[in-house]
């Protein structure tokens, strides 16, 4: 059977979209905090299971994933609705995966270096213990999948498009405007990495968004290329 269902915007009582609304302040207000002070104070543990910043970023995506769940239930939203339905053919995501990738490839290559000088090179330095350890590369790797790869596409994706629709309103360009204003928060989250981390990772939100709607609201491509250019990044670090 085909999931034909879509979120609809407009389509919530008074109420349901309080909550949303209020959730969604709640969801920004936790991740900018938890991010300022995990990597202000405390970067140089989030790669041991036993530092303090291992365990605050563990914490950031939990309390995040708790929230969306909760406005999953409220809103009677079903997990299709938030980009887990499984595709209708295997060779639409498929070809979407190798444009993703491709596109990231060119963003990366002629785009990005716009304003590499202004990139924080300071904000992946934590990563730097990871080298020649293959235990902490492991559990790295573990970690960025799970909440980068996956939670980071289901909550800045799905659920933000989706929940910022519904306050754009039913219009051609209520969707579209989503995705610009969830790239641009997407890029904020990332202010520890400077100016030019928020205009890359922003680049990168309006990338995903954009294929995340072509790919009939589903999430699964995103997740594979997120965690396929997180796993390189992190070998390329084990191994220099």
């Amino acid at each position: 059977m085909k999931y034909n269902r879509r979120v609809e915007p407009q389509t919530l009582p008074l109420d349901q979209q309080g909550i949303l609304g209020l959730s969604l302040m709640l969801l920004l207000a936790i991740n900018f905090t938890i991010n300022y002070l995990l990597f202000t104070y405390y970067s140089d543990s989030i790669t041991s299971v036993t530092g303090t910043g291992f365990w605050m970023l563990i914490a950031n995506n939990a309390l995040m994933a708790a929230i969306v769940y909760i406005n999953k239930q409220e809103m009677n939203w079903s997990w299709e609705d938030l980009g887990l339905a499984k595709p209708t053919s295997w060779w639409k995501p498929l070809l979407i995966t190798i444009a993703l990738f491709l596109t990231l490839v060119l963003f990366t290559r002629y785009v990005q270096p716009l304003w590499a000088d202004l990139i924080n090179t300071n904000a992946i330095s934590m990563l730097d213990d990871i080298q020649g350890d293959l235990s902490k590369l492991i559990i790295s790797l573990i970690i960025l999948w799970i909440t980068a790869g996956f939670l980071e596409e289901l909550i800045f994706r799905a659920f933000l498009i989706n929940a910022l629709e519904q306050f754009l309103g039913n219009s051609t360009w209520s969707l579209w405007g989503a995705v610009g204003i969830s790239s641009v928060i997407f890029g904020l989250i990332h202010a520890y990495q400077g100016i030019g981390g928020i205009l890359t990772t922003t680049g990168l939100g309006l990338i995903f968004g954009i294929a995340y709607v072509i790919n009939g609201r589903r999430i699964w491509p995103l997740i594979f290329i997120h965690g396929l250019i997180d796993t390189i990044t992190m070998i390329n670090i084990y191994n220099s």
